[in-house]
């Protein structure tokens, strides 16, 4: 079993934190053998998934570790299920090879087109940039294509979801399509001030709003809340989730109404309800095509579970390096 050692910790943790890049790391070693294909470190690392924008970074060095093995794990297992539907690819005798080429050439020219204005100088350069090669790219898009085209046949071309299952599937489990009781807000937050000039500035908007000055341009106006820029539109709320204060009159106003000034924590708010449903069972009309696509996803994720078992059996594959070895 080859160990990267302490080096490369440090490089996977920076790459799990978005500091550098794969291709700058070029570590490299053995990850993974599937059949005669070899999956190599650097490979794994390129296929791992950046850190999403605003995800809270790992703070500490146990956190970073996980975080980078959980990462590696996934890309690894990821790249070996490819690796063992191409080889199903290559052994199946019913493909027609020749269409799936000139199905990669056409996808490889849809991508040039799209990403690089269909300037393939703009796409060398790119990727010279990420030091691989054009064929190494091609054998990149041809994989990806291959993947989905196998995967469109053996797993999402078997999902059938019928109506009846879906209505049979809502009756059974009713209770977990419901909702709590919702009111549609708008909000004018004005703080209270130390010589009393934001209450009376908070009563005569109220007074206003309540005679029937359009709320949401008083919002733009004289709100203070991070919302004032849209009317102050708080949009379906559960009343639950705010400050007894506010939930008290949110749940009190008639559709239309409008509050009196209404303090909290040195700020007063002006509150408008201006439309209101009860909780209860999500009609069956409403959430169908929501039951059917997770109906849909649930039957994809057992057929393709099958599969890659089926071809787990049918292949030798060896884990020979991961995060876990230090």
């Amino acid at each position: 079993m080859r160990s990267l050692g302490r080096r490369g910790w440090v490089w996977w943790a920076l790459l799990c934190a978005g500091t550098v890049t794969a291709t700058e790391t070029r570590l490299d070693g053995v990850a993974a053998y599937v059949g005669d294909a070899v999956i190599t470190i650097s490979d794994v690392l390129e296929a791992m998934t950046p850190p999403e924008a605003g995800r809270r970074r790992p703070a500490t060095a146990d956190e970073r570790e996980r975080a980078a093995r959980q990462a590696y794990d996934e890309a690894l297992q990821s790249l070996i299920d490819a690796r063992l539907i191409v080889r199903a690819f290559e052994q199946d005798k019913t493909m027609n090879r020749a269409r799936v080429e000139r199905y990669v050439d056409r996808r490889v020219g849809e991508i040039i087109h799209e990403r690089f204005g269909g300037d393939q100088g703009a796409l060398l350069e790119a990727l010279a940039r990420e030091r691989i090669t054009l064929d190494e790219w091609r054998a990149r898009a041809r994989e990806q294509v291959i993947v989905s085209l196998m995967r469109n046949r053996e797993v999402e071309s078997r999902v059938v979801v019928s109506p009846r299952e879906v209505r049979e599937y809502y009756e059974q489990h009713e209770a977990e399509y419901r909702r709590t009781e919702e009111v549609r807000l708008r909000m004018i937050e004005i703080p209270v001030g130390a010589d009393g000039e934001g209450r009376r500035r908070a009563e005569e908007v109220a007074r206003r709003a309540a005679a029937g000055e359009d709320f949401a341009e008083l919002a733009r106006a004289h709100s203070a809340g991070d919302k004032a820029s849209a009317g102050g539109d708080w949009g379906w709320t559960d009343p639950e989730l705010l400050r007894e204060e506010l939930a008290q009159a949110a749940r009190s106003l008639p559709v239309g109404g409008v509050s009196s000034p209404i303090e909290v924590e040195g700020d007063l708010f002006v509150i408008k309800v201006e439309d209101r449903r009860a909780g209860g069972a999500i009609p069956f009309e409403e959430i169908r095509d929501r039951i059917e696509r997770e109906l849909r996803q649930r039957e994809v994720r057992r057929l393709h579970e099958e599969w890659m078992a089926r071809l787990r059996r049918s292949a030798h594959v060896e884990v020979v390096s991961g995060l876990e070895q230090r």
